[in-house]
């Protein structure tokens, strides 16, 4: 643990982003060989769901001169994101994890064209059965998720040089520790880069799928 360091980062901007980055890697003999990017913690930003994404990939290309080759990069995401595409067409899930052109700007705008339909299907069930309003945000967790694991791909197909990877965090009694446990195996030196590079882990760093295997699975070289 002794290599693992924590710093506090302003994420509401991404001047602030960029900012905190420079002092951090602006000290001496510093260099960055992993990061971790928990998506959990943006959830309170204020925004909608594609704030997350946005800010994710702002912390992600403040970070990106300053990677020494080989350097590991671990999103903390959710399992809702790994449960969300049996919910999805296979023609959208081709084109969210099997898109090798697929761009940053491209997740983005997905991101924000869903957070107007789940503002304007909130407004419209404002009246409505509780349990409806109970399931639509359930829905709305998962495919954010599902953007976010298709955003950490763009960066794997764009930055090969680096051992990116997601975790798909799991709801229990002792979360936070959890997902610190899978971040702890994944940043071990015992361990190559390679081995994480296009990856989704979960509980205890198991390898999962990034589509669920009743809709096959993509590949992720």
């Amino acid at each position: 643990m002794n290599r693992i360091h924590f710093e506090v980062m302003h994420v509401q901007s991404g001047l602030g982003v960029a900012s905190c980055v420079d002092r951090i890697c602006a000290r001496p003999r510093q260099v960055i060989e992993g990061i971790v990017i928990d998506a959990m913690a943006f959830r309170h930003l204020p925004g909608n769901v594609s704030t997350i994404i946005e800010t994710c990939d702002s912390v992600f290309m403040a970070f990106l001169p300053h990677l020494k080759e080989g350097a590991r990069v671990v999103c903390i995401s959710s399992i809702a994101g790994a449960s969300a595409p049996r919910h999805l067409s296979v023609a959208k899930c081709a084109l969210l994890f099997r898109n090798v052109a697929l761009a940053v700007a491209d997740v983005q705008s997905m991101a924000q064209n869903f957070a107007a339909e789940v503002a304007e299907t909130r407004q419209r069930r404002l009246q409505e059965v509780r349990d409806h309003a109970t399931v639509a945000c359930s829905d709305a967790d998962g495919l954010l998720y599902a953007l976010l694991h298709a955003l950490v791909l763009v960066w794997h197909h764009q930055h090969r040089e680096l051992g990116i990877c997601a975790v798909a965090a799991q709801p229990g009694a002792q979360p936070d520790l959890d997902e610190a446990s899978v971040a702890v195996q994944l940043l071990s030196e015992t361990r190559s880069w390679q081995s994480l590079a296009g990856r989704l882990f979960g509980k205890g760093a198991a390898l999962l799928p990034w589509v669920p295997d009743e809709m096959g699975r993509p590949s992720v070289a």
